[in-house]
Order: structure tokens, then sequence, then C-alpha cells
């Protein structure tokens, strides 16, 4: 038997459980399709609208409001997830916990707003349009954060194996900031104050980011990519320079925290060398941001020749857009260029082979150690 997992309902409630009386207002969620075909609008379980392509339509949720908005209500589907008024708090996630079947954002006017996000390459089963997540599809007790794994501690999604790790890093590179499994909370979870409006969009990258999903027998340690109309490429890739192509980019210790070291290292088939490419809603558009274990990109901390490459979570800024450029000579490789100076191209420092040589991004000079190839 199957379970199913939906977070944050269950998190909110538990979390939340006093409400605010001080406003009788209503709070007004517009409800946006951007898909290519018409969906129905779902509030609370029940039906509330059909919406054709390009349509909308608005909920006035009472104060106090507990529920989700969906497009499905089949098991898998994507979830919208709110808690409003609490004390004077509105409570919103995106939540991807149990599959994905069209892409879904929010727009806050006075919050954070979860609103990139695309479909992405499916690790593991399809059910017509679902990407199931590695919980519903096997009903894993470690998947599923159940059992003995049923504390935020013990919910260790770093030491999962595909496809369940699978799936959860390739939906925090095409949505960063919502809930791919159920402890998720540090990326997915977000309030504001009470006393704006917010706007739910289906398909918020366009018509082109709906559609059913790719299936990919793809672990978190193999490189899959899906090539767009523009030459580029997106989904998980490990890449290697040209100057030593047994190791790959690698963040250091698979470390989160900002500001931690990109280096090379030999090649071990690890998350911290899965990179996942991702161009929606990217600025400039075209550019991509890479993305290893969940929210974290890679960001050149200057824009001078010679700053280093680092960790840092993803956050939309120039430093972590990347025009992915080929490089032509030789075949395979690509250069990579910051945004925030596109004469400098990443770097492995002094073309350097040894395990733990710094990654920089340095004026382009065509050498084999800006030439990256696994894209």
């Amino acid at each position: 038997m199957k379970v199913r997992l939906s977070i944050t309902v269950g998190v909110l409630a538990a979390a939340l459980a006093v409400w605010s009386s001080q406003s009788a207002s209503a709070i007004s969620i517009t409800i946006k399709n951007n898909c290519g075909g018409g969906i129905t609008a779902y509030v609370g379980g029940s039906s509330f609208a059909s919406l054709g392509s390009g349509a909308s339509t608005v909920y006035n949720a009472a104060n106090g409001w507990n529920g989700r908005i969906q497009d499905n209500m089949t098991v898998g589907a994507s979830l919208t997830e709110w808690n409003l008024d609490a004390s004077g708090v509105d409570w919103y996630d995106v939540s991807f916990v149990d599959g994905q079947d069209n892409p879904v954002g929010i727009i806050s006017t006075n919050g954070v707003s979860p609103n990139t996000c695309s479909k992405i390459s499916c690790p593991t089963v399809t059910n017509g349009t679902i990407c199931e997540s590695g919980c519903t599809e096997t009903g894993s007790a470690q998947y599923c954060c159940a059992g003995a794994y049923g504390t935020s501690a013990s919910c260790d999604e770093a030491a999962w194996p595909p496809p369940g790790s699978t799936y959860v890093s390739n939906i925090h590179g095409a949505c960063p900031l919502d809930y791919a499994y159920a402890y998720d909370d540090n990326v997915g979870l977000h309030t504001t104050p009470t006393g704006g409006s917010f706007t739910v969009t289906f398909c918020p990258a366009g018509a082109a980011s709906s559609g059913s999903s790719s299936t990919s027998s793809t672990s978190s340690t193999s490189s899959t990519s899906t090539t767009s109309s523009s030459g580029g490429v997106s989904g998980a890739h490990q890449l290697y320079p040209q100057c030593a192509t047994g190791s790959r980019l690698d963040d250091s210790a698979a470390a989160t925290g900002n500001g931690n070291k990109i280096q090379i290292w030999t090649s071990n088939g690890t998350g911290a060398q899965s990179w996942n490419f991702s161009s929606s809603g990217v600025v400039p558009a075209g550019d991509y941001n890479a993305a290893v274990l969940g929210p974290y990109c890679l960001d050149a901390s200057g824009t001078g020749s010679g700053s280093v490459a680092e960790l840092w979570s993803c956050n939309g800024s120039g430093a972590q857009a990347w025009n992915v450029v080929a490089d032509g000579s030789p075949a395979g490789y690509y250069q990579l260029h910051p945004s925030t100076n596109g004469s400098l191209c990443l770097d492995v420092a002094g073309a350097g082979t040894a395990n733990g040589t710094q990654v920089q991004v340095y004026t382009c000079n065509s050498t084999n150690a800006q030439q990256w190839g696994g894209l």
C-alpha cells in the first residue's frame, strides 16, 4: 500500500492552532492558468472554477482559512497550502511532497514569492501527467519520513538513495523555494504579516512548462539533460574540466553553508557533484542557475578576475546566473560566464589537477582550465 505524505497542512495546523479574530476582511488570492490547456481549480478539496489557458479567477479567503489550492485531486498532484491570518501571520507554501503535475508558483505582495518553478525530468514513475515522489511511488518509510524516520533529525534527505534523492534534487533545482519532502520547512515554508494578497499561477514559466512528465531511470549520480530550442541544456549534470577529465565540479564535503568552497575532486558519484541546471525565471533570460544538494547555487563571489566560486543559498542574484556557451574546440565543451561580468569564465585555478583545487572566475583565456564537459 502506498503512503501519501502531505507535509504542511499537518505541520501548519499543529504549529498554528490559534487564529486571529482581529480582522473580518477577506484575503484575495488570484488563481491564474498559464498552462497550455484548461484546468480545474480546486479550493479546499472542492471544484472552484474551470480555467482555460490564460484565464484567471479570484478566491476571497476568510481570515483564518486553512486549506489547499490545486488543479488535480489525484494523489501526487502539486499543492499550494495555506494558513491565513494565524495570529496576524499568513503561512503558505508550494508542496511537491507527493508528486508534481503542473508546476505552480505563488506571488505575495508583501512576502517571499516562491514563483520560480518548471516541470522536472521525472526520475521515478509517472501516473498520467503526475511525476510521483519517491514516497508516493514506493511507500518507503525513509522517503516518507515515517516510523524511525519520522523526525526532522532522522529524516535526512542527504542520506537517501536514488530515486528519492534524485526527485528531491530535481524539484529543488526547478522550484528552488518549494517543498520536495516532508521536513523541507527551511526551504518551502513562507510567512508574511497578514494584510497582503496573493497570486497562485499554474505553469508560472508558461505553457511550455506544462504537459506530461518524461520518465527517466537516471539517478542523482548520472547526467541527464534536456536540450532547449536555444541550444542550452537543463537538468542534472556532472561537470568536468578538460584539464582534469577524471575530476568533477564539487561542493566541498557536501556542505551547504553560505560561502562553502567549490573545487574539483575525483569523480565519486555523490550528490555533491550533481549540478541541476535550470533557466526557469533566471535573469537575464537564457542564463542558468546551477544548484546542488537542493536550493544551493554556484555563485561568483565577486566581479574581478580571481574571485572564488562558492556555494550560496539560491537567491536569484546575477552572481548565480551563468551564461553557458559552447566552446567549439574541442567539441562537447562549454564556457560558463557569470552574468555579473561576461569577460570572466569559470576556471580551475592554475589549471590544477589535484583534489581540492579551488574553482574561481577568471579572465577568459581559452585554456583547458575553462572548458567544461558533461553538459
